[in-house]
C-alpha cells in the first residue's frame, strides 16, 4: 500500500489575531449585522401603524425586544457557543453536522432544511440589504420626484452587477471589505450617538426584558406576535457569522464582536430615540416612507449615507453569495447535491465560483425583487428563511453539547443540551412562528425556494441511497488472469494506455461489477493498466492524501483520494501524479508514449482514457414507486446541472460514456413454451 499525505490548512482556529484579520472578520462577517439598522425598524414601524401610533412604551419596548435578541442569540447563542462548535476551525450547518450526523441518524433532516433555509438567505439578502439601502434615496427632499419604481429599477441594475462581477472572485476588492466595514461600524454609531445622548433613557430601559416582554403582551402592540417577526431582522446576520468562521478566524471574531455590539445599540438607540422625538407625527404616510437611519441624519449627508449604505449592502450580499457557493459545493461532498462546475478565479483558499448557483440566485434574487417591489414587502420572506436555518442550528448544537463537546461531564452534557435545545430552541421556534405570521405577506416565497433545493437535496440523497443498493461487488482476484490475458492479447486493437473508471466504492479488493462488464463484455477494451479511481471525502475542511493497491501484476491499480471536503476535485493532475510515482517505485510496469505533447502527455506516461458508468432505469429494474420517483428526478436534475464529464474536468480526454440498467436483483431466466409455425416440424418433437 503505498500513501502520500498531503498539505492540511490551520482553518478558524489557526488564524492569528492581529490588526489584519481583525479588519478581515469585519469585512467577511458582520455586513449582514451592520446593514440590519436600516431596515429593522422600519418594519417594526410599518407593522405598528407608523409614527402616529408611537408611544413612549412601544420606543422603549422595541428597543428592549432588539437589545435582547442581539444578546441571547448573536452573542451568546452563536459568539459564545456556536463558535466554539467548529469542525477543525469550520463553521455553519453541514460543517455542524458532519461531526454529529454519527450520533443521531435523523439530524439529516434538519441539516436538509437548515441548509436549504441557508441558501434562500442567499436570494434576500442581495434583494432587502441594496433595496433597503436604496429606498433611503426618497428620504431626500431634493430627489422627492423618485418614485417606488425607479428605486427598484435602481435596486436591479445594483444587483445585477453584483453577480456579473462574481467569476473575478473578490480577492482584490476583498482588501477593502474590511476598511470600509470598520468606517461604515464608526458611521452608524457616530450618526446615532448624538440622538441617544438626547434620551439615555431609552437604553437604560432596554437593559430591563420586562420592558420587552410586558410591551409584547400589552394592547399598546398592534402588530401581536407578529413584531418578533419583524424584531428578528436585527440578527439576520448571526449565521452567517458562524459560517464564514473558517475565513475570518475565531480569535478575530471574538475580539471585533464586542466593538460591533456597541456600535450597533448606540446606532439602534439612536434611531429609537428620532421615533420618540416624531411620535405622532401625521406629516409621514402610515407605514409608509418612514426611515429612521436615515431621516435621523442632516438633509446634506443623506445622499452620502445612502451611497455607503448600497456599499455596506453589497459587502453584506457578497458574503452570503459566497457562503452560498460554499454550502453547495460542502452539500455535493455529501452526496446532497450534484456536481456542478467549479471555478477557482484566485489561489485564495476558499475562494470558488459555482457558475450555476451564481446564476440561479441572480434569477431568484431578481424575481423577488420585481414581486414584492420594495423592502417592506420582503422582510416576511427575509425573515422566515434565516428562522427556519436557526432552529435547525440549535437542534444539531444540543446533539454536539451531548456528544462532542470536549471537557464537558456526563451531567453537564445533559444540562447544557436540554438547555440549548429547551432555552435557544424555544426563542428560535418562537421567532419562527411569528414569521410564519407573514406567511401570505412575503414568506411563501421563502417557503417555496426552501422547497424547491430540499426537494432537489431530498431526491439527489435518496436517488444515490437507491444506486449504492443497486450495486453489485465482485472479487478483483476473481478476474485477474482474464485481465492479464486481455492486456497482453495484441489481437485486440488497445483502447488507451491507461484506462480509468471512476467509483464511489470504498472497499480495496471488491469492485462494481459493472466496471468488468464494461471491461470484457462486447468488444473488450484493451489497455496496458486499468486504473479504479475513488475519491473520498473527508469530515475535515483541508488535506489531500491517496493510497493505492496494485493487483494482476500492476494491471490493474486500485487507487483511493482522500480530500478534505473544501478541496477541489482536480482528478486528472492528482492521477497523473499518481501514475508517474508508481512507476518510479516500480509498483506500475512501464509504459511508453510514442506520440508525447499533446494535452500534456508525457513519454513515460500512455495515453489515458475515462470510463463513465451511468445508470439508467429499465423495464426489468425492481424499483419501488418512491425509489423509482427519486431516481428520475436525480437524473432529471443530472440532466439540467451539467455534464458529469465536466465535474471533474475531463471533457477533453476522449472520455467512454456507458450506460448500465439499474435493478437490485438479478432475474432469472424464464422458461417460455417454444410453439411451432403451420406446417412446422420442431426437431425432438416429431
Amino acid at each position: 500500500m503505498r500513501r502520500r499525505a498531503g498539505r492540511t490548512a490551520p482553518g478558524g482556529r489557526g488564524i492569528p489575531l492581529t490588526v489584519g484579520t481583525a479588519l478581515v472578520a469585519l469585512g467577511i462577517v458582520y455586513g449582514d449585522l451592520l446593514t440590519s439598522p436600516v431596515y429593522t425598524l422600519p418594519a417594526v414601524l410599518a407593522g405598528q401603524g407608523g409614527l402616529a401610533a408611537v408611544t413612549p412604551d412601544f420606543v422603549i419596548g422595541v428597543l428592549s425586544l432588539v437589545f435582547w435578541t442581539l444578546m441571547l442569540i448573536a452573542t451568546v447563542k452563536y459568539v459564545v457557543i456556536a463558535l466554539r462548535a467548529d469542525n477543525k476551525g469550520e463553521g455553519g450547518i453541514l460543517a455542524l453536522y458532519v461531526l454529529v450526523r454519527r450520533h443521531w441518524k435523523w439530524l439529516i433532516v434538519p441539516a436538509m432544511i437548515g441548509a436549504a433555509a441557508f441558501l434562500a438567505d442567499g436570494v434576500f439578502t442581495p434583494a432587502v440589504s441594496i433595496t433597503s439601502a436604496m429606498e433611503g434615496l426618497r428620504t431626500i427632499p431634493a430627489l422627492g420626484w423618485l418614485d417606488a419604481h425607479t428605486v427598484m429599477l435602481m435596486s436591479l441594475v445594483v444587483i445585477v452587477l453584483l453577480f456579473l462581477l462574481q467569476h473575478n472572485g473578490t480577492t482584490s476588492i476583498g482588501r477593502l471589505f474590511g476598511p470600509v466595514m470598520l468606517v461604515w461600524c464608526l458611521f452608524i454609531a457616530g450618526a446615532g450617538l448624538p440622538h441617544a445622548l438626547r434620551h439615555p433613557e431609552l437604553f437604560l430601559g432596554a437593559l430591563n426584558p420586562w420592558n420587552g416582554l410586558s410591551f409584547l403582551l400589552s394592547t399598546q402592540n398592534h402588530a401581536g406576535f407578529a413584531i418578533l417577526g419583524s424584531v428578528f431582522l436585527c440578527v439576520t446576520g448571526a449565521e452567517a457569522l458562524y459560517s464564514d468562521i473558517g475565513h475570518a478566524g475565531i480569535r478575530p471574531i471574538h475580539a471585533t464582536y464586542p466593538i460591533v455590539m456597541v456600535c450597533l445599540m448606540v446606532c439602534y438607540t439612536g434611531e429609537s430615540a428620532w421615533i420618540l422625538d416624531h411620535a405622532g407625527d401625521t406629516s409621514f404616510p402610515a407605514g409608509g416612507n418612514v426611515s429612521p437611519f436615515f431621516q435621523m441624519m442632516p438633509e446634506r449627508l443623506r445622499g452620502f449615507a445612502v451611497l455607503f449604505a448600497v456599499i455596506a449592502g453589497i459587502i453584506a450580499s457578497q458574503a452570503l453569495i459566497t457562503g452560498a457557493f460554499t454550502m453547495v459545493k460542502e452539500a455535493t461532498s455529501v452526496n446532497w447535491m450534484p456536481h456542478l462546475k467549479v471555478l477557482y478565479p484566485s489561489v485564495t483558499k476558499g475562494q470558488l465560483y459555482i457558475p450555476a448557483v451564481n446564476w440561479t440566485l441572480c434569477a431568484l434574487t431578481l424575481a423577488a425583487v420585481l414581486t414584492f417591489k420594495d423592502s417592506h414587502h420582503m422582510e416576511g420572506a427575509y425573515g422566515l428563511s434565516l428562522s427556519v436555518a436557526m432552529v435547525t442550528t440549535s437542534i444539531q448544537l444540543s446533539a454536539y453539547i451531548l456528544h462532542v463537546w470536549p471537557g464537558l461531564r456526563d451531567w453537564q452534557r445533559r444540562l447544557g443540551a436540554v438547555g440549548m435545545l429547551v432555552g435557544f430552541g424555544a426563542l428560535d421556534a418562537a421567532f419562527m412562528v411569528s414569521c410564519l405570521m407573514k406567511f401570505f405577506n412575503g414568506g411563501w416565497f421563502s417557503i417555496m425556494v426552501c422547497v424547491a433545493v430540499l426537494a432537489v437535496m431530498i431526491a439527489w440523497a435518496e436517488g444515490t441511497r437507491v444506486e449504492r443498493k443497486a450495486r453489485r461487488r465482485v472479487r478483483i482476484a476473481d478476474f485477474e488472469d482474464e485481465l492479464i490475458r486481455l492486456s497482453d492479447d495484441g489481437d485486440i486493437p488497445l483502447t488507451a494506455g491507461n484506462l480509468v473508471f471512476l467509483t464511489p466504492d470504498m472497499t480495496t479488493d471488491r469492485i462494481d461489477g459493472d466496471i468488468p462488464r464494461s471491461i470484457f463484455a462486447g468488444n473488450p477494451k484493451r489497455a496496458f493498466a486499468y486504473w479504479v479511481v475513488t475519491v473520498l471525502i473527508s469530515d475535515h475542511p483541508y488535506g489531500e492524501e491517496w493510497s493505492a493497491q496494485p493487483y494482476a501484476g500492476g494491471r490493474l491499480i486500485r487507487v483511493r483520494i482522500r480530500l478534505g471536503y473544501k478541496e477541489p476535485q482536480r482528478v486528472r493532475p492528482m492521477l497523473r501524479a499518481i501514475m508517474r510515482e508508481l512507476l518510479h517505485t516500480g509498483e506500475l510496469p512501464p509504459q511508453r508514449n510514442a506520440y508525447p505533447g499533446w494535452n500534456g502527455e508525457t513519454a513515460d506516461i500512455a495515453s489515458t482514457r475515462y470510463v463513465f458508468i451511468k445508470k439508467s432505469l429499465v423495464p426489468e429494474s425492481d424499483i419501488k414507486d418512491l425509489e423509482r420517483f427519486a431516481i428520475r428526478l436525480k437524473y432529471a436534475i443530472r440532466s439540467v446541472a451539467g455534464n458529469p464529464l465536466a465535474w471533474y474536468g475531463l471533457a477533453f480526454d476522449r472520455p467512454i460514456v456507458e450506460i448500465m440498467p439499474l435493478r437490485t436483483k438479478e432475474y432469472p431466466e424464464p422458461k417460455i413454451r417454444r410453439v411451432r409455425f403451420r406446417g412446422q416440424t420442431i426437431p425432438g418433437r416429431g
